[in-house]
């Protein structure tokens, strides 16, 4: 087959790709960080709303198109928005959220200590993940000290320490 004959399936290919992608159907997924907003305006009034967890994650309607979530602790959730356009059609749109931890203040803790400057925080969803490389294991136990206390209990450590070498048997 040639270059010319692939033309027309890779274009229906693409078209089809980008269809699903830009579907109004389809929700944005989101984060939201424990303690913090975030607003959704959609282009339609809400009837009614859902939250899946209300333990994770609380949803007000603001006005007839603005919706406010606040995180409330780390883990994942949806929200379901229910509206019906001009034609009376019921339409039902799932947001996934995910509540990730506020790592804020871990991450200006380790800037401001010079043994732990090798390591990082990072937030994965609703964990926090340290990595990196300590300069011993005494800097690496302070580092998971003050990761589990910023953020209320334990991560995921995929970190180091600088120069450690495995022996084997």
């Amino acid at each position: 087959m040639s270059i010319t004959g692939l033309r027309l399936p890779l274009i229906t290919l693409m078209a089809g790709f980008l269809m699903v992608i830009l579907s109004p159907a389809r929700a944005l997924a989101f984060d939201v960080v424990v303690g913090q907003q975030h607003l959704i305006t959609l282009t339609g009034p809400v009837e009614r709303l859902a939250i899946g967890s209300p333990d994770i994650a609380d949803a007000q309607l603001l006005g007839s198109s603005e919706i406010r979530v606040l995180g409330l602790k780390p883990g994942a959730t949806n929200l379901i928005v229910w509206r019906r356009d001009a034609a009376g059609t019921e339409t039902r749109e799932t947001f996934p959220i995910a509540v990730v931890p506020d790592i804020a203040l871990v991450r200006a803790l380790f800037r401001a200590d010079p043994a732990l400057v090798g390591l990082s925080i990072t937030a994965a969803g609703p964990r926090a993940i340290l990595a990196g490389s300590a300069a011993s294991i005494a800097s690496l136990d302070k580092s998971r000290a003050l990761a589990k206390a910023a953020l209320g209990g334990p991560g995921l450590d995929v970190s180091t320490i600088a120069g450690a070498q495995t022996v084997g048997v």
